[in-house]
């Protein structure tokens, strides 16, 4: 008591830690919650515990710090492992998960049992590993196979599924049983050496033999067998040695599959004999479905029965479905999709190629699988490097977006430090195409700006339609990037852009031969794809990219040290070596003229004005400028250390040439660029005199003459050589410094293009010039004062766009300023219509491209963004539902059609143009099912499937339309299934018949 009142909670009493309830009542032997902390009180004296193990009323035990305070969470006490739950009670004979793991601490001490099998009240055995955490799934202890359940369990005395794959496992040891026959349940099977459980083979049973009796056949065709006494046979017949089935009518079984007591058979079409050790092989071909064609394989054993699961055929090892049907390819087994090869085996942690013929053609695609054999999706990381796979299983090849970053991967690998060729697939395109360059840094991230590429050096990597490519020119160009001016070196050795799309030719080194599954022969695919500017490159196994060109022909091969493939009848030299031929680096370190202003370049690439005074620079093409003592590029005639020199009015020097001055000819020397005196002058084989005053003349006024090279010059009235523009008998040409006559050319002349004819040499005045072959041709156009256009203007009354490279935009869509548009096929802007090239858009009356759903001449059209309507029949999916479109995007209602999108076939679509699923009646008065993923079942026979909780039998395949196949559900009949009889309706839906 303290001033009358009793007291509660912790409490001090001379110097001991006690504690009293709200009642007043001092706790002993017990434990209290205080401050989110557990304490004890000890049990005479109620003294709070410290440093020692202790016990509630409820049995719970604890162990209370030098503070009196309950340890919680993992914790070593005398060299023991042991766990205390977030409230302090220690954990006995308890199952505890700790960062995804799970431990068992022992039922009395509770100590962390490790590195030891033991077993718990209900004898299941587990085992800890040294830290202690309990083993799952597939392990290895002390050179012996075993299996625990997720659960911790250990597998004993049953099968296992493995992924796929069935083993058995030990009753006693748990060891996985190897190498021996077994019987389990009633089954014998043997245990090959990597455990696999096989179903051992069965034979046929001896029957007793009947003879001496004779076959009849019924108006309907069909058989009885009927013995020398009259009486007809029915179920499983040894007829004189052969093995017949009659039903219970006594109909013979004949040509085809029969189901007898829930195991399927399959019968002779002609003796009926039941067929045993038996492949069973039929194909399907379907226009206009993915794959174009499938072949299926099912097997029949010694007993006759149609084989599931795992089973031997001869030396080969096959995997047969619920089906009964051989996998070759990618199977889903409980929701997971299993990799097999063309053999019929289980592809483990590999990557495997598989080849389908499809409508185009043969579609290779690799896959990617884990230890189980089960295909890899999403980002996985294998051999050290990152992998990324789509949802069914495929390696992207594409850009990436991940956390705001974007990643290029390439056959599924995420390329790091890279830089080189973007490679994307196209979607009826199975082969990667060339679309730029990028770069990558360590962790694959795509460069961006102003960026350093793994060799080094200075880039500019450009937005172009979201995605960061090399900014590439074929001049040394300067450019303003984020407000700072940065100089761009050309192109190493790059070509001029030809025609047609980029290409790719496959080398095959072995052909495939394929029987009943089997592939007999490999198949290596090796790719050399060619980008738009005449660069190869050469993708070998590893997808490692190597890099050259086409050999001429009749090339000496000894004397190539490069790589050299062969295709088509051509061969190729690669080099891994080489650089990107259309690379171009950021000008870095240097002092360069640009616009009569002398730039300082830093090593950053940032250029800055700077002042140079009484001294030479030269520009990025090597022209030579002078800057006097104010800094200012001098121009005119100047004397320069008592030499008499010329700069234009660009500033730049005049050298080698002749230049009209004052209406006077000048030659400048081509090495020093001081002017000429009392000279003669042999240039491109005419002669000329120079006077004492620099003047240079000829005696052939008013004429062009011809020099030895074949160019043209004109010497003017006074006798000089014309240069630079000239009107001559009312037409425009122009003569370089030299005096030759341009022809052919276009020219930079006072900051516009000009373009000279072939022939004549006279300017294109309103008039355009075509270039390229017949695949690729451009257009230029030059207009009322020979000046070339660029950007918008109005020709013939069509408005038309011409491009920064003055190129015009003809059959295809160019952004313009914060607009698409589509110029069609003669260049004239799209308006109000809907046009395109592969691809279809709709242009409104301004000629700005709009997507989505559009309405144009009473009908529905929808433009897919950004890339537009297709000019085929396909489906496409908006707002989680699927529509069916024609050509140009129209949107096509109540139509049944093929279509010719990947994996779908034969569709159907209502007054909204939203395709149907389910089970449909067509235009034959028979039922088909469209399944969820719209497109039409893959034609079977036969066959039981169960939809919307409802159950169905399908037919031998029908044709549907001109391109489709599709198999009709049974109707208004009775038929067995695993020994029971169903009653199928008008609608296709069977119903077990009942007594």
């Amino acid at each position: 008591m303290k001033d009358g009142k009793a007291l509660t909670g912790m409490q001090n009493i001379d110097n001991v830690n006690v504690y009293f309830d709200a009642d007043g009542k001092q706790v002993k032997g017990d434990t209290r919650h205080v401050n989110g902390s557990t304490y004890h009180f000890e049990k005479d004296s109620g003294q709070l515990t410290r440093s020692a193990f202790a016990s509630d009323k409820n049995g719970n035990w604890y162990y209370l710090g030098q503070d009196g305070k309950a340890l919680i969470g993992k914790q070593v006490i005398d060299n023991i492992p042991l766990y205390f739950y977030p409230n302090g009670v220690q954990a006995k004979d308890a199952f505890v998960v700790l960062d995804g793991n799970s431990y068992y601490f022992q039922k009395d001490t509770g100590q962390l049992v490790r590195d030891r099998f033991w077993s718990d009240d209900d004898g299941n055995w587990y085992y800890s590993d040294k830290e202690g955490k309990l083993l799952t799934g597939e392990q290895t202890i002390d050179g012996f196979d075993m299996y625990f359940y997720p659960d911790g369990v250990q597998a004993k005395g049953e099968i296992v599924t493995i992924g796929i794959e069935p083993y058995y496992f030990d009753k006693d040891s748990g060891h996985k049983v190897i190498n021996t026959d077994i019987t389990i349940n009633g089954k014998t099977y043997h245990a090959e050496a990597n455990g696999l459980l096989i179903e051992t083979e069965q034979k046929l049973p001896q029957r007793p033999l009947v003879s001496g009796g004779h076959f009849q056949e019924d108006s309907s065709g069909n058989w009885y067998y009927y013995t020398a006494t009259g009486e007809k046979l029915k179920g499983w017949q040894n007829v004189d040695g052969v093995t017949l089935y009659f039903d219970e009518e006594g109909r013979q079984a004949k040509d085809g599959e029969r189901i007898i007591d829930g195991s399927h058979y399959y019968f002779s079409h002609y003796s009926g004999a039941v067929k045993t050790n038996y492949w069973h092989t039929w194909s399907i071909e379907i226009r206009r479905q993915e794959p174009f064609a499938k072949t299926y394989y099912e097997y029949y054993g010694s007993d006759g029965r149609r084989y599931y699961g795992w089973h031997r055929v001869g030396d080969q090892l096959y995997y047969f479905d619920h089906t009964g049907r051989v996998e070759n390819g990618l199977t889903i087994f409980k929701g997971q999709n299993y990799l097999f090869d063309n053999h019929g085996k289980l592809v483990k942690d590999a990557f495997y190629i598989q080849s389908l013929r499809v409508f185009v053609g043969t579609l290779n695609t690799s896959y990617r699988s884990n230890k189980f054999g089960q295909v890899l999706t999403g980002e996985h990381h294998i051999n050290g490097d990152d992998y990324y796979f789509s949802n069914s299983g495929s390696p992207v090849t594409d850009i990436v977006e991940k956390g705001g970053k974007d990643y290029y991967y390439f056959e599924g690998k995420l390329l790091k430090n890279y830089l080189g060729p973007l490679l994307k697939r196209q979607e009826l395109d199975y082969d990667a195409y060339y679309s730029g360059i990028v770069g990558t840094d360590k962790d694959g991230v795509l460069l961006t700006g102003v960026s350093t590429a793994n060799n080094g050096k200075l880039y500019y990597f450009e937005n172009n339609r979201n995605i960061p490519k090399m900014f590439t020119v074929t001049t040394p160009t300067w450019k303003t990037i984020d407000g700072k001016l940065y100089h761009l070196e050309p192109s190493i050795n790059r070509t001029y852009k030809h025609g047609g799309r980029s290409y790719t030719a496959t080398v095959r080194e072995e052909v495939d031969i394929i029987d009943h599954g089997v592939r007999t022969k490999t198949d290596k695919i090796k790719r050399i794809i060619g980008d738009d500017f005449s660069n190869l490159y050469y993708l070998d196994e590893n997808n490692d990219f190597y890099i050259g060109h086409l050999l001429p022909e009749n090339t000496d091969l000894t004397k190539i040290e490069e790589t050299v493939i062969q295709s088509d009848n051509k061969f190729y030299a690669f080099n891994r070596t080489s650089s990107l031929s259309e690379t171009s680096p950021l000008t870095v370190s240097k002092t360069l003229v640009y616009n009569k202003k002398a730039y300082l370049i830093d090593d950053k690439g940032v250029a800055t004005e700077t002042k140079l005074t009484n001294r030479f620079e030269h520009d990025d093409a090597w022209n030579w400028y002078y800057f006097d003592n104010e800094g200012k590029a001098v121009t005119g005639l100047h004397s320069i250390d008592n030499v008499t020199l010329y700069f234009d009015k660009e500033g730049k020097q005049a050298k080698g040439r002749l230049v009209e001055i004052d209406g006077q000819t000048h030659y400048f020397d081509r090495d020093s660029g001081a002017m000429w005196t009392n000279r003669t002058l042999e240039l491109n084989g005419i002669r000329y005199v120079i006077d004492q005053n620099g003047y240079v003349t000829m005696n052939k006024p008013g004429q062009f003459i011809q020099d030895r090279d074949g160019d043209w010059a004109y010497i003017k009235e006074n006798g000089q050589l014309a240069t630079g523009l000239q009107i001559i008998n009312h037409q425009k040409y122009y003569f370089d410094p030299t005096g030759k006559q341009a022809k052919g050319k276009r020219l930079l002349l006072d900051g516009k293009y000009y373009f000279f004819d072939n022939d004549t040499g006279a300017m294109f005045v309103n008039k355009f010039h075509e270039t390229g072959d017949y695949f690729s041709k451009k257009y230029t156009y030059f207009g009322e004062d020979g000046s070339q256009i660029f950007g918008w203007a109005t020709i013939e009354g069509k408005r038309v766009y011409f491009k920064e490279d003055g190129y015009q935009v003809r059959n295809d869509r160019h952004k313009i300023g914060d607009f698409d548009y589509f110029f069609k096929k003669d260049g004239s802007m799209l308006s109000n219509d809907i046009d395109g090239n592969y691809k279809y858009y709709y242009a409104d009356k301004d000629g700005h491209l709009q997507f989505g759903w559009v309405t144009h001449n009473n009908e529905t059209y929808y433009i897919s963004p950004p890339w537009g309507a297709e000019n085929r029949t396909y489906l496409k999916t908006i707002n989680e539902k699927t529509y069916l479109f024609g050509p140009k995007g129209r949107l096509l209602r109540n139509t049944a059609t093929d279509t010719s999108t990947s994996w779908n076939g034969f569709c159907i679509s209502d007054e909204n143009g939203v395709v149907k699923t389910g089970v449909i009646r067509l235009e034959d008065n028979r039922l088909y099912y469209f399944n969820p993923e719209i497109y039409m079942t893959t034609p079977f026979s036969g066959e039981w499937a169960e939809f919307d909780g409802k159950l169905y039998h399908f037919e031998m395949p029908i044709s549907v339309s001109p391109y489709s196949k599709g198999s009709p559900i049974t109707t208004n009949t009775t038929l067995e299934k695993d020994g029971k009889t169903y009653i199928i309706d008008e609608n296709g839906v069977a119903t077990e018949k009942k007594d």
